[in-house]
């Protein structure tokens, strides 16, 4: 089976990806590595192009979307 979306991750640190969030009002993905802050963040649009490359900033050990 052919997935739908493919994320694929640019930056080079980390091992551990622990989750990808999907932010409907901007239709955008959120996906982060787990274990470092200097670890990587990155944001893609609804085709799966990057957007945004930076660090999550604190150990993640998960993410999820909150409406409110």
């Amino acid at each position: 089976m052919k997935p739908d979306l493919v994320l694929k991750i640019q930056q080079t640190s980390g091992h551990n990806a622990t989750s990808v969030v999907y932010y409907p009002d901007k239709k955008m993905y959120y996906a982060v590595f787990g274990g470092k802050e200097s670890f990587p963040l990155e944001v893609f649009d609804e085709k799966g192009k990057t957007l945004r490359k930076t660090s999550v900033g604190f150990d993640a050990r998960g993410l999820w979307w909150n409406g409110k």
